[in-house]
């Protein structure tokens, strides 16, 4: 009886409207604005039937003057409300309401496709705001279904609605959480939507950033430069006063900028929920029983998004730890990540930034990744060697070509033993080469004892036969790595200058204590300005002369087939800037020590890293019998390296 009671008034109604009437439609449309269990709403039965007559007269409803009607149903207000919630007499009829609802709109979309954007927006705002999303997700995997072209809609709407930065922290990670059930029904917004994830996690962590940045010149207009470095640097990683709580030392910064630390602390709680939420999503993705294809296409979107968000950003803290974790799920991830990264930096058409970022990421993936194999490490050494030598036989000239316009004079044309003319400038035209070697000066200080040859006595025999062959190098280390060094600290680049100081420092302790070059001579000489004494030796008088580009190397596959000749000689050769001006070292500065994988900040990510993660406590060995020259070179930069390697410690926060 009910229900044929308002079928009859909604046929009436819809029969005055065509009539010219419009005042029923209006006030069956007003009657469902009102929410559901108010007091002047009607019965959820009575809404029931009303929405049942609705689908009967569907195809009546596509009049300008029913576009009220139409968004009162998409709309309504109360089928949110959790069923146990509401009188026992009510919970049936409000679950049958939730169904025929979903259905209203299906048959809806399907008769009127014009209104999904509408409907496809009402339930991604609202995923928010519910913490039981099912029924959101049941509904548009049921509307996805009906509607072909509904993907291309529904990616704009998940971009277009994703919560700022500012909102809470449990909006973040519930709407994360719902975009990334989407894609389990809606396959083809997979890039779109872990795109738009991580664009808004970047731009998060970019904004710690320029927060801490906030603090530091604080700071340092009490407390002088010192302050920056003594605060800010963990390891070489930048370090938060948010997250500073097990330091004995109140910071005084947060006492006279609160409002300044308070965001700083929020956004950094922010960052470390949501990467906390995407590791705990991507590593039990992968270590699923899913389809190859399917993790591969995963693997593959997220590097995409790495090259465009990750490599075009100046620093991030955290979010580059969601592909430190991933990668290293399987070997051939890891060799992924390691050949998109060569690949970058060793392109001969790559912007100059991008290639130096790629070159930090690099190298300290090497240092830092537990699940890099020793024949992708030695790889990798490898081709950094035949590309670093290659770049020294080929573009030394140049700086012994200009070293005569350092002396005052201006546009020194010189002819090289090549016969090309030079016009002289700046040395920050090697910046690439710089970033190269520092980043190997960084991977040796971890890896040294991975890069020694192992003793005769202690490798098997097949081993043993491909040093008999040449293969390997008889000598303490792989592929003569001292010899490189030593002929790459003599060159006339002198990258122990250029360098960042403390890396360098890091660097000349290790090497020395470990017998692989000794570095203070000539930072001594750098230190005194000498630079003519510190570039002097040559080529040919260098103890340490260029090895073969062709040594032997582990075969892994998607490295390996970028160890070539014609590959390093285009990448070397273009980086070949125009040469006109004067050679003005003060042009340039020397390298950051941003290194990505430094020591983490967040706690709960560091808890889902630290696994897969190379802390220096477990390579630092004993540094003391390496200090004294050091101390005679710069006692308070060896006090600084000194800092920058004590301080990685994994601590436990559980």
């Amino acid at each position: 009886m009910a229900s044929r009671i308002h079928q009859a008034f909604v046929k009436n109604a819809l029969d005055e409207l065509e009539s010219g009437n419009a005042g029923k439609v209006k006030d069956l449309a007003a009657q469902l604005e009102t929410p559901l269990f108010a007091a002047a709403s009607p019965t959820v039965a009575q809404t029931y039937f009303t929405l049942a007559a609705l689908i009967k007269q569907i195809s009546r409803l596509s009049s300008a003057e029913c576009v009220p009607l139409i968004r009162a149903v998409i709309n309504l207000e109360g089928l949110e409300i959790d069923p146990a919630t509401v009188a026992v007499a009510d919970r049936r009829a409000l679950n049958a309401l939730v169904s025929l609802h979903g259905r209203f709109l299906g048959v809806l979309v399907s008769r009127i496709p014009k209104w999904w954007s509408e409907i496809a927006t009402r339930i991604i705002k609202s995923i928010t705001v519910s913490a039981n999303t099912e029924r959101h997700h049941a509904l548009l995997r049921y509307l996805v279904a009906l509607i072909p072209t509904a993907g291309t809609t529904l990616q704009n709407i998940v971009v277009k609605h994703f919560p700022h930065k500012d909102e809470e922290t449990v909006v973040l990670t519930r709407y994360i959480e719902n975009i990334l059930e989407i894609v389990s029904y809606c396959p083809e917004l997979q890039y779109a939507i872990w795109g738009v994830i991580l664009e808004k996690t970047v731009a998060l962590d970019a904004e710690i950033d320029n927060l801490l940045d906030e603090l530091d010149d604080d700071d340092e207009d009490d407390d002088d430069a010192d302050a920056d470095e003594s605060v800010q640097f963990e390891d070489g990683a930048p370090r938060t006063r948010a997250d500073s709580d097990s330091d004995d030392d109140a910071d005084h910064s947060t006492e006279y900028f609160p409002q300044v630390a308070t965001n700083a602390t929020d956004s950094i709680a922010k960052l470390d929920a949501i990467i906390s939420l995407l590791l705990d999503y991507l590593t039990a993705y992968f270590a699923s029983d899913r389809r190859l294809s399917e993790t591969l296409t995963l693997y593959q979107t997220l590097l995409a998004h790495f090259q465009t968000y990750l490599l075009s950003t100046h620093r991030t803290h955290a979010v580059q730890y969601i592909f430190f974790v991933i990668s290293q799920t399987s070997t051939e991830f890891v060799e992924g990540y390691l050949t998109l990264l060569l690949e970058i930096a060793l392109s001969p058409v790559a912007n100059l930034g991008r290639r130096q970022k790629a070159m930090q990421y690099l190298a300290s993936y090497l240092a830092r990744a537990r699940g890099v194999t020793q024949a992708q490490l030695l790889s990798v050494i490898h081709l950094l060697k035949g590309w670093i030598l290659r770049y020294i036989e080929e573009r030394e000239w140049e700086v012994a070509s200009a070293a005569g316009a350092d002396n005052g004079s201006q546009n020194v044309a010189t002819v090289v033993p090549t016969g090309q003319i030079l016009f002289s400038s700046s040395m920050s035209r090697f910046k690439m080469f710089y970033s190269a070697v520092q980043g190997l000066f960084y991977l040796f200080c971890f890896r040294y004892s991975s890069l020694r040859t192992p003793p005769a006595d202690t490798v098997d025999d097949d081993r043993l036969a491909e040093i008999k062959l040449g293969l390997h190098s008889t000598g303490d280390w792989v592929y003569d790595i001292d010899r490189l060094f030593q002929r790459i600290v003599t060159t006339k680049f002198n990258p122990l200058k250029w360098c960042n100081t403390t890396v360098v420092n890091m660097f000349a302790k290790v090497a020395q204590r470990e017998g692989a070059v000794y570095c203070y001579s000539i930072l001594d000489r750098n230190k005194r300005g000498n630079l003519s004494a510190a570039s002097s030796p040559t080529s040919e008088s260098s103890p340490g002369s260029p090895a073969s580009v062709d040594d032997a190397r582990p075969d892994v596959s998607g490295i390996d087939r970028l160890n070539n000749k014609a590959l390093l000689k285009a990448s070397v050769t273009s980086d070949k800037l125009s040469m006109g001006g004067t050679f003005r070292s003060d042009d340039m500065v020397p390298l950051d020590s941003y290194f990505p994988f430094d020591p983490l900040v967040l706690k709960k990510t560091r808890r889902s890293v630290r696994d897969s993660y190379i802390s220096w406590a477990e390579v630092a060995g004993d540094e003391s019998d390496s200090e004294d020259d050091a101390d005679d070179v710069d006692d308070d930069v060896d006090d600084d390296v000194d800092d920058y390697l004590s301080s990685d410690t994994d601590t436990d926060d559980d």
